[in-house]
């Protein structure tokens, strides 16, 4: 059985004091692969991540990213979009990532969710808009944002059944 959160009263510490931690999350040398990094092997064909193909293919992905195709007004999918050009190269002061940011914690509205802008979070302040969002501030800096992660987290545990689903 799934277990619930914890409870996100008063002065909850939600997020892991490691969040502070340059190693933070803690995912190995890749992500979701301890000891490697994802892509880091040959596939059927012989391509790896530093094959002109890819490199390629990657660039052409970060061009459409950057465009003006690319926008759309919900928070996750500016999160999402500013995470893959974060971890792409790294750069912060990215016109997208810096937008991003901003509008999440705009959309926070205070970190009691009172002032939250719904629409912003999709129709029902949908689980994965929330989760994206999370996820991407916890990337770009885990310690500037802990506040603002620390609200997001507290709503979705809130929102968890007894049974372990998410019905937000």
């Amino acid at each position: 059985m799934l277990q619930r959160c914890p409870p996100g009263g008063e002065g909850a510490n939600i997020v892991p004091p490691s969040a502070v931690d340059a190693s933070w999350p803690p995912l190995g040398n890749g992500i979701g692969c301890p000891g490697g990094h994802i892509g880091a092997k040959a596939n059927a064909d012989g391509l790896t991540t530093s094959s002109p193909e890819v490199q390629a293919a990657v660039e052409r992905g970060i061009k459409y990213l950057e465009s003006d195709a690319a926008n759309d007004g919900r928070i996750g999918a500016r999160a999402l979009v500013a995470l893959s050009l974060l971890k792409h190269d790294g750069k912060r002061d990215h016109p997208k990532i810096v937008e991003a940011a901003s509008k999440i914690r705009q959309a926070l509205g205070g970190h009691d969710l009172t002032g939250v802008d719904k629409a912003s979070f999709g129709d029902n302040k949908d689980a994965y808009e929330l989760g994206l969002a999370i996820i991407f501030l916890a990337e770009l800096d885990p310690a500037q944002y802990r506040p603002d992660i620390e609200c997001m987290l507290r709503y979705l545990c809130g929102q968890q059944k007894p049974h372990g689903a998410w019905a937000i």
